[in-house]
This record gives C-alpha cells, sequence and structure tokens, in this order.
C-alpha cells in the first residue's frame, strides 16, 4: 500500500504536465474551428443522449455535456486562429470529444489520488476528512450540473429575484417578473424545443406533401423540382420551411434575442465575446483547468456571427442568481 502510494505521489508533477499539454491542445483546436458549428453539434449529440434517447449511459451523458460547457468556456477565452475552418470535421470532432473526455477523467481519477498521495508523503497528520472534502468538492464542480427539475426553475428564479425587482428596472428596464418568463422561454427551447420542433416538422412534412400532390393533379406536371418551387409560393409555407430548417440546421433554437425580449443592455452583461474572458487561461496554476471558474459560469451567453446564443441550461439556472448579483453589484454598488 505504501509502495503504490510513493508511486502515486512521484507521478503528480508528470501527471499535471500532462494535463497542461492536453488543455493546450484542446484550446489550439476549439480556436481555428467554428465555435457556432461546434457547440450546435454539441447540443444535438447531447439532446440525441438525453431528451431523444434513454439517457441511461451517465458516464455518455456527463462526456456530452462538458462538450457544450467546458467547450464554451474555452471558446470565451481562447482568440480565435486567423483562419477559422469553415466546419468541423468528423475527425476533429472524434479528436477534440476525446481529448475533453480524457481530460476530465484524468482529473476525476488519476490526478486525485496522486494528489493526495503526494499530501501525505511526509505528513502523517494529514486530515483526511477534509481531504476527502477536497476531492468531493472540486469532482462535482468539474462534473455535475443542475440543481433542480427544470419545472422548478422558474419557482426558484421567483424566490430570489423578485425581491430586487426594483434595481433591475433601474439597470435594465425589465422588472423581475418580465425577466423570468424570458428566461423561461430559454428553458422550453432547449428542454422541449426539440420535442416541438419535430412535431412541427411532421406536420409540415405532410402538408407540403399534399400541397405537391395537388399542384401535380391541377398543372398535370412531373417536374418535382418546379413543383416544389411553387409549393413555396405559399407564404405560410415559405415562413414555415424557414421556422423548421432556422431551428434543425441553424442556431435559431438557442438565439436569445430571437428567442426572447431580455433588453440588449443586460444581454451585453451575460455574454462572452471569443477570447474576452481573461482569467481562465490567465498565467498561474490550473490555466484553463475545469478547476478554475468557468466563463460560463459568470456569463452563460456566446456571441458568435453577431448572435447571442444559449446552449448550456443547466449552468444558466444554477448560477443565474449569482451571476446577476455580481453584475448589479458592479453597476450600483
Amino acid at each position: 500500500m505504501e509502495e503504490a502510494s510513493e508511486r502515486a505521489a512521484a507521478q503528480l508533477p508528470t501527471i499535471t504536465s500532462e494535463i497542461d499539454e492536453l488543455v493546450a491542445q484542446i484550446a489550439e483546436q476549439v480556436a481555428r474551428l467554428p465555435g457556432e458549428r461546434l457547440l450546435h453539434r454539441a447540443w444535438w449529440e447531447f439532446a440525441a443522449k438525453n431528451i431523444m434517447g434513454d439517457g441511461e449511459d451517465d458516464l455518455e451523458s456527463i462526456a456530452a455535456m462538458r462538450m457544450i460547457d467546458y467547450v464554451q468556456s474555452v471558446i470565451a477565452s481562447t482568440k480565435p486562429a486567423e483562419n477559422v475552418a469553415p466546419d468541423v470535421s468528423d475527425e476533429e470532432w472524434a479528436l477534440l470529444s476525446d481529448r475533453v473526455r480524457t481530460l476530465f477523467t484524468r482529473l476525476t481519477l488519476e490526478y486525485q489520488v496522486a494528489l493526495t498521495a503526494s499530501k501525505r508523503k511526509g505528513n502523517e497528520d494529514l486530515d483526511m476528512e477534509l481531504e476527502e472534502f477536497r476531492f468531493r468538492a472540486e469532482v462535482m464542480w468539474m462534473n455535475v450540473r443542475g440543481k433542480r427539475y427544470h419545472c422548478h426553475e422558474k419557482q426558484a428564479l421567483e424566490d430570489i429575484l423578485l425581491p430586487h425587482s426594483d434595481v433591475l428596472v433601474r439597470l435594465f428596464g425589465i422588472d423581475a417578473p418580465a425577466l423570468i418568463d424570458e428566461l423561461d422561454k430559454i428553458l422550453a427551447k432547449l428542454s422541449r424545443g426539440v420535442m416541438d420542433l419535430m412535431v412541427e416538422l411532421d406536420s409540415f412534412r405532410a402538408d407540403t406533401l399534399n400541397r405537391l400532390e395537388q399542384l401535380a393533379e391541377d398543372t398535370g406536371s412531373t417536374d418535382i423540382e418546379e413543383l416544389r418551387d411553387k409549393v413555396f409560393e405559399d407564404p405560410a409555407l415559405k415562413t414555415r420551411r424557414e421556422r423548421v430548417g432556422g431551428e434543425l440546421f441553424g442556431l435559431d433554437l438557442f438565439d436569445v434575442e430571437k428567442n426572447t425580449n431580455i433588453p440588449k443592455a443586460l444581454l451585453d452583461e451575460l455574454t462572452w465575446a471569443p477570447g474576452e474572458d481573461e482569467d481562465f487561461f490567465a498565467p498561474g496554476p490550473f490555466g484553463g483547468w475545469p478547476l478554475r471558474v468557468w466563463p460560463t459560469m459568470k456569463r452563460p451567453f456566446i456571441r458568435l456571427r453577431g448572435r447571442t446564443l444559449c446552449f448550456d441550461m443547466f449552468t444558466l439556472f444554477d448560477g443565474f442568481y449569482r451571476v446577476m448579483q455580481s453584475i448589479v453589484h458592479r453597476l450600483a454598488p
């Protein structure tokens, strides 16, 4: 047992160096890939496992979530490369996913073992209860999200925001009940929105095919492309196509300004631009490590391609009170 502990303690500098290198590789890769495509793919893969799937594989769900919140944090704290790729290839995605998964696995397991072994070396009086508390706190900090069931989020926001309605009106021109309603719209889009989208897609497909058949019968034409163009001369069908396509293939599902009426002044306070956060990768221990305060915990939105986007409903609602507290204290001390 003592020999194993000695070996683990001796490995700490190597493990720490390798984690630093892994974080640097992730940052370099994220910097040269389009952030909106990364997060769009990450969210849909997470949704496939947790919203549309059975959600039984907890490790897969956790790994999918880290591709949203940790990658968004890296985007917010890493300046984009001069030549950003137009899309994310399957090879790049697989490599980034493997690196992020490896990072969190190593920080949760072997780093923690080596760190405790190093602390115990030459210190027989180490408080192991305190050490266990540190271990549990760090592992939860890195891996656990979601403080409550989604149906309780609105009530929780009412409890913590309603007493501060006056200062919200003074600073941003929106009272607490209105802000809570707007946040509820984001929650709806990121939780049941995909199910609503599938229902709308099925209905749109049926209506389009019916209209196509009717036009073919009326005109006697068999030219599919010509008939398709005529189908979408119908303004209602054209609008539905744009709405469904924008949410299914584009960024409309995540567009905070499109889906809510949150005042721009408040949105600016809640949103990072790529590379804007200077703390996460600041010089010093744990640069870019998920043991630091993540940028998403300070501002839950990200601005990409000129659009204010929200991909992470868990961090948004878990930390919204503290985010607002920090903003208000800074603007109205």
